[in-house]
Formats: structure tokens, sequence, C-alpha cells
């Protein structure tokens, strides 16, 4: 190569095919292009672009990396889409999310039908914990609109909309589940409170 480049000197004139091979794979390995003011005006000259002149376009840069952010924003919702809305694994999900809601709507009506029982155990320990995670419980539906994420999960496997398409229960209990297990959580927490109080 130093036979036609040489440090501080004009650039010279190389032969074209040593000029194509050279150039074919500058640019592959470093995806930059050269600037026009780095190509000289003789018959069949190149020069190559120093460090100074070696530039990516702005907009072109800028019209990249926006297209890597919309492939990768256009993989996770496709991968989304292939792992809960695709209709052979519909009523396998299905199941699957009511089978983990009726767990959780069990531990947690457990909980609140625990509370007088650790009273009589003088467990106020445990009745300060479970009480906490029924909170907890309380503040996820509040922040959901009422509705448990599950519910939002298990309606986008089905157009099912009765009271009880997400969870194992039966059709009455499901429509008035909070009214039946929130006046017992506030009766159980008054017999707490007397207990402590006594």
């Amino acid at each position: 190569m130093n036979t036609y480049l040489n440090r501080g000197s004009k650039p010279a004139e190389m032969p074209l095919e040593v000029l194509q091979g050279l150039r074919g794979l500058l640019f592959r390995e470093t995806g930059l292009q050269s600037s026009e003011e780095t190509r000289s005006g003789g018959k069949g000259g190149f020069c190559l672009p120093s460090c100074e002149s070696r530039h990516i376009d702005g907009e072109k840069t800028d019209d990249k990396i926006e297209d890597v952010v919309i492939n990768r924003n256009s993989s996770r919702q496709a991968f989304m889409a292939e792992l809960s809305l695709t209709g052979a694994s519909r009523p396998r999900v299905l199941v699957m999310i009511k089978l983990l809601h009726t767990a959780v709507w069990a531990v947690m009506a457990g909980f609140i039908l625990a509370l007088p029982r650790m009273c009589l155990l003088q467990r106020f320990d445990w009745v300060v914990i479970l009480t906490l995670v029924i909170l907890a419980e309380c503040g996820v539906l509040a922040l959901n609109q009422g509705r448990c994420p599950l519910t939002n999960l298990a309606a986008r496997c089905t157009n099912e909309r009765a009271d009880n398409f997400d969870i194992f229960l039966p059709e009455w209990l499901a429509r008035h589940n909070k009214t039946i297990f929130g006046t017992l959580f506030v009766v159980n927490e008054l017999i707490v409170l007397w207990f402590w109080l006594r």
C-alpha cells in the first residue's frame, strides 16, 4: 500500500482494480462513506478518506437509529401477540389464567377469614401481616379501576364477558365477590380492634 499512498503527499493514482477492492473492503468493514471532497479530479484517481474526512450524515444516522427502535418495538409486539393471542393457544392460556386467579382469590379470602382466628390465638403479629397483604391487594385493584390485572389478561383470550369468565367461581359469587369479602374484611378488622383494646 505504501507504493500508492505516501503520508504528507498528494493522493496518488491507483489501478482501478486495486481501488475497487480496497474501497469495497474499507466501506464494508466500517460502514462509512467517503465525502465528495476526498475524491481526486484525476482520471481513475481516488484518495482514501482520512480520519478528518470520514463522516456519517446526521440525518442518515437518525434514520438508522429510528429503524432500530422501530424494529425492536415491532419484534416485542409480535412476540406478545404470538404469546397470548394466537387462536390455538387461547383456550390453554385462559385456563391457566383462571386457575391462577382462583388460587389468588382463595388465598386472599382465606386471609380475610383467618383474621378472627389469629385474634383468638393472640397472634397479632400475623394479624398485621395478613392485613397488610389484603390492603396491598386492595391497592392493586384500586389502581386497576377495580379490576384484577388477571381479568384484563383473560379478556384478551376470550370474547366471553360473564361475571366468572376469568375465574373458577359460581357466577353469583363472582358477581358479588367484592361486596361479600369487602364486608367480611371490615367486620373482621372491627373484631381485631375489639380484641386488641379489651
